[in-house]
């Protein structure tokens, strides 16, 4: 099991740029999988939360401002690079600033 997760490690970039441009060329097969996100990120929330470390959580006790300094780069700058993103991709949908067109609800 660890050989799989340091095989993971070493190339999740390259998992992302893939999983990413089939999700951009076939966007039915996220249409098809849409009902299996949410479990897939209580199990990403879950891993991820297995991994939290008691000493860093120290560091953040003892320098809160870094905290403060990492909350702000990621909802200011990173904000504002994902509208970017979504609107360099699909321009002036809807999809393009995150909001999911009525055409496309289940009803």
């Amino acid at each position: 099991m660890s050989r799989f997760i340091y095989f993971v490690e070493a190339h999740l970039v390259w998992f992302v740029m893939v999983v990413a441009g089939v999700g951009l060329l076939f966007p039915a097969t996220g249409i098809m999988l849409e009902f299996a996100i949410g479990p897939l990120l209580a199990l990403l929330m879950l891993i991820i939360s297995l991994t939290f470390d008691a000493h860093a959580v120290r560091i953040v006790f003892r320098k809160p401002s870094r905290q403060l300094l990492a909350l702000g780069l990621v909802y200011g700058p990173m904000s504002i690079a994902g509208w970017l993103t979504g609107r360099l991709f699909f321009g002036l949908f809807d999809v393009g600033c995150g909001i999911r067109p009525l055409s496309w609800a289940r009803i």
